[in-house]
């Protein structure tokens, strides 16, 4: 009886030492992982200003694109009527109904074509026009130049060159 109580208490001290060892290594784990909460706190509290900074640079950054978009919408009020009427006279157009191809890379060739606008397609934002030899396009509204209405010219808004780069 006697030599089952010393072996059990040998089992028992061996598994005490083990769990020693293995409150150990979760104190060093645990002491890694308070320093590196400790650091990324810190690199939190040095980051937070210069992301705070970011925001406000971002900010400066949209108004003053605003104000690019508002001076090009200017710039193009002011211009716009002098390119076309120095296009339209190189091409008279013979009624509003028409347009002229402008800036088309997928058909340079077309560029500079009069054709005539059917009909407006919202669904795909195009154009529908016919050529002088009766070909069917659908072209977007940038590569076509038309004579716009009086009022259309005033109305134009710096959302208007939202798409110009």
């Amino acid at each position: 009886m006697v030599g089952l109580l010393n072996s059990e208490s040998k089992r028992l001290l061996n598994e005490n030492e083990l769990l020693k060892k293995d409150l150990a290594a979760c104190l060093d784990r645990c002491s890694s992982l308070e320093k590196l909460v400790s650091s990324s706190d810190t690199t939190i509290h040095t980051l937070m200003p210069n992301l705070e900074e970011l925001k406000t640079d971002n900010s400066a950054m949209k108004a003053e694109l605003g104000e690019y978009k508002e001076n090009l919408a200017t710039w193009m009020n002011n211009c716009t009527s002098r390119f076309q009427d120095a296009l339209f006279n190189a091409a008279p157009l013979p009624s509003s109904d028409h347009a002229i191809v402008v800036a088309l890379r997928s058909a340079p060739h077309l560029n500079g074509m009069v054709v005539r606008l059917e009909a407006w397609h919202q669904d795909r934002e195009r154009w529908q026009v016919q050529t002088t030899r009766g070909k069917i396009l659908l072209l977007k509204k940038i590569n076509l130049l038309r004579k716009p209405e009086e009022d259309e010219i005033d109305s134009l808004t710096s959302s208007d060159f939202d798409d110009v780069t």
